[in-house]
């Protein structure tokens, strides 16, 4: 297993590929979700105005307002390749 820093990770990877090990903080359980999956709880309930967040900028969206809350990303994989929590 390979453990690489985000900065390394992130670039010309294709997030469909990506496989999410998030933390359900509130029942401790450990899930497995995909780009999707992320979108979804990025973009849940919010105002019609709201700037919906995509594959392209979804980093930035689950920081802002996702992250630490609810649900914490432990791992990104891909390929093998995987960076542990990216958001410490």
């Amino acid at each position: 297993m390979i453990v690489k820093c985000l900065d390394d990770f992130l670039p010309l990877r294709n997030v469909n590929d990506f496989v999410f090990k998030v933390l359900n903080k509130e029942t401790d359980e450990e899930l497995t979700w995909d780009i999707e999956d992320i979108l979804d709880e990025i973009n849940r309930d919010r105002s019609v105005i709201w700037f919906v967040y995509t594959k392209d900028n979804w980093f930035e969206g689950w920081a802002e307002w996702c992250e630490d809350d609810i649900y914490t990303i432990l791992s990104i994989e891909d390929k093998e390749d995987k960076v542990y929590r990216p958001f410490l």
